[in-house]
């Protein structure tokens, strides 16, 4: 792990506490620096800042970490302690039928955007809609990619083959309670997941569960369960994030995300990407 890894790390850890605020610029430099082996003196030295000040700062900055770890942190031991956390955090993975997306150009503006309101503002519920062949998928699967730090569990399937949504929380519900899992793949048990642990799904190609051509976006007979769990992963307090891709934007969904946006809530937001190369 080198220092920028780590450094973002923690950045990331000390955001998602209570107070979601990360690292300020002096305390960058001091975690870098402590990483290197750097002494506090060398750090103040370098920075143009008084020792006494740059001690306060790393003092704060180890007990801060030794709260979110459970663990003693120092300067000396930092190393380790860090090593062990990201261990003991380690994000599991389901990519589904998810794309190879080693190579990916452009849309860097849009996934910033898509980050920063998944890891900033905390949105539940996050909608990326155009016409077909603009990148909706591959730009789903980058940011799933970029982002799964931020999450215990990263699942992403596509619903393509208009998959039943009792097909699909068969599959999610045994990944996220492992030997937990009971034969209750119902919504109120994937909400109690959700609530219990932070978790990123990602839901591809929705149109596939409308009706063909109805640019209500009304479900297909027997897919309107969809629209029940859609509706709980924007209204219910959760730690969790759900993407949906698709060509429309799925019945009632739209309209509870500008209500709530016109009250100034930001739980969830629709992305409509540019009809332009990926």
């Amino acid at each position: 792990m080198t220092g920028e890894e780590a450094l973002q790390i923690v950045d990331a850890v000390l955001r998602s506490t209570i107070l979601e605020q990360g690292l300020n610029d002096v305390q960058s430099v001091v975690f870098i620096e402590s990483w290197l082996g750097r002494t506090y003196a060398e750090i103040a030295d370098k920075l143009g800042y008084d020792y006494d000040y740059i001690k306060q700062v790393g003092s704060q900055l180890w007990r801060s970490l030794s709260q979110v770890t459970g663990e003693e942190v120092s300067k000396k031991n930092i190393q380790a302690v860090l090593h062990r956390y990201q261990q003991s955090q380690s994000t599991t993975q389901d990519w589904g039928e998810a794309i190879d997306v080693s190579r990916f150009y452009g849309r860097q503006a849009e996934l910033q955007t898509l980050a920063t309101w998944i890891e900033n503002e905390r949105c539940r519920f996050v909608g990326i809609f155009r016409l077909g062949g603009i990148g909706k998928t591959t730009l789903s699967v980058k940011l799933a990619q970029e982002i799964q730090s931020q999450f215990e569990y990263v699942i992403w399937r596509s619903l393509r083959q208009a998959l039943p949504l009792n097909t699909l929380l068969g599959e999610i519900l045994p990944i996220l309670m492992g030997s937990e899992a009971t034969i209750d793949s119902s919504i109120h048990i994937l909400m109690q997941q959700l609530q219990q642990k932070r978790c990123l799904l990602v839901f591809d190609n929705v149109e596939s569960i409308l009706q063909s051509g109805n640019r209500c976006g009304q479900y297909q007979q027997g897919f309107e369960g969809y629209q029940q769990l859609f509706e709980r992963i924007c209204d219910e307090l959760h730690q969790s994030c759900l993407i949906v891709t698709g060509r429309e934007k799925p019945g009632g969904i739209a309209n509870n995300i500008a209500n709530r946006l016109c009250r100034g809530q930001s739980t969830e937001s629709i992305l409509s990407l540019e009809n332009r190369p990926k």
